[in-house]
């Protein structure tokens, strides 16, 4: 998977008031997390966010994030956003939290449905297609992690069906979605 460089800024103030200056002033506050240590407030400009998120992985991107003002690390670590708060009508980033991560433990994260082909229910006896799910919880290690799960709807016929259990991961990838949990149905 493609990881993508964030440099943000170490800030020392938190709470309300510090973090609306900061949002006045362009940025968005957030924090990094990581099992054993001290979480570590941060700040990012809105440009920086959003080109992570259209990276082609979205919010299942790997950042190696270097924070600018810190002296006591000096390697990026790699991270991946947890959480992004939105204001509830504009829609604009309020928050991000950032999760690092290691790459030899299983995390869990949530991937895409990406349906491909045309169903023969639909082509030829007119049926609809619907596709209940359009994502499913995974975990796995974060080199193993997919951009998104394309599923092939092509041999679908009307009253058929395609169910979680009748999906293929691959190795080392675990669904957590419900097994028969539709994704696909003519």
């Amino acid at each position: 998977m493609k990881q993508v460089s964030l440099s943000v800024e170490s800030r020392s103030e938190i709470g309300k008031v510090s973090n609306k200056v900061l949002r006045r002033d362009g940025k968005i506050p957030g924090v990094v997390y990581h099992r054993g240590e001290v979480t570590q407030a941060v700040s990012l400009t809105a440009k920086d966010l959003d080109v992570i998120l259209h990276s082609g992985s979205g919010q299942n991107a790997l950042i190696n994030l270097t924070v600018k003002n810190e002296a006591a690390r000096k390697d990026p670590r790699l991270v991946v956003v947890k959480e992004i708060q939105h204001h509830p009508v504009s829609r604009s980033p309020l928050h991000v939290d950032f999760h690092q991560i290691s790459l030899t433990e299983k995390i869990r994260f949530t991937i895409p449905v990406v349906l491909k082909g045309d169903a023969v229910g639909v082509k030829s006896d007119g049926g609809v297609l619907e596709a209940p799910i359009r994502e499913l919880s995974i975990r796995c290690l974060v080199t193993q992690l997919p951009e998104h799960f394309d599923v092939d709807v092509t041999q679908l016929k009307i009253n058929h069906s395609i169910q979680v259990l009748d999906l293929k991961f691959p190795q080392g990838v675990e669904c957590l979605t419900d097994p028969h949990a539709v994704v696909a149905h003519v």
